[in-house]
């Protein structure tokens, strides 16, 4: 049976990701960054599968009763430090958490637990930043908008690795309640 790439994603809304994609171009030139074209906020990466247990995660995500919750942008940040950043990114505010707890404790037996959660959306992966300095100050004086943004669904989503990005496939959806 054929192994894929899953996880369970928010994907951001299209207001969100035009001021993302704004927000992506200050940091165009300053190093070797892989910037992020979908953007979402991962609830839980599952890994690589079996094809057959998609019907099995269906029924566990199909389980999860959580009411509709608003999202805010919040501060803009990099993993793992300034000095060594691989990861630029944007937080985000609101009550992601219980959403996060529901689907973590739904699929932690078959696809191990994450025992961290640090709620953000990913701009870009950073293979090496040239200006270090420059970078660190454009962190410093970069505050992300506190756009707003509904969250009504939630995803499990097939990710396809390609050498110019990852293609990202809705498999199911699952809406929220008021």
């Amino acid at each position: 049976m054929a192994k894929i790439r899953l996880f369970v994603a928010i994907k951001i809304s299209d207001d969100t990701k035009d001021y993302l994609l704004a927000l992506q171009k200050k940091f165009l030139g300053l190093g070797d960054f892989k910037f992020v074209k979908e953007f979402h906020l991962t609830l839980k990466f599952l890994g690589y599968a079996d094809e057959g247990d998609i019907e099995k995660i269906d029924s566990l995500m199909k389980e999860i009763k959580y009411k509709k919750f608003e999202l805010c942008l919040s501060e803009i940040g990099v993993f793992p430090n300034v000095g060594s950043a691989r990861v630029l990114w944007v937080g985000t505010e609101g009550n992601v958490r219980g959403l996060w707890e529901l689907v973590e404790n739904s699929l932690k037996k078959d696809y191990g637990s994450e025992e961290r959660f640090k709620e953000h959306i990913t701009l870009a992966r950073i293979k090496h930043v040239d200006n270090k300095e420059g970078f660190k100050n454009l962190l410093k004086e970069t505050a992300a908008k506190k756009i707003k943004f509904v969250v009504e669904y939630f995803r499990l989503v097939k990710s396809e690795l390609r050498r110019e990005g990852p293609i990202y496939t809705d498999l199911k959806i699952y809406s929220l309640g008021k």
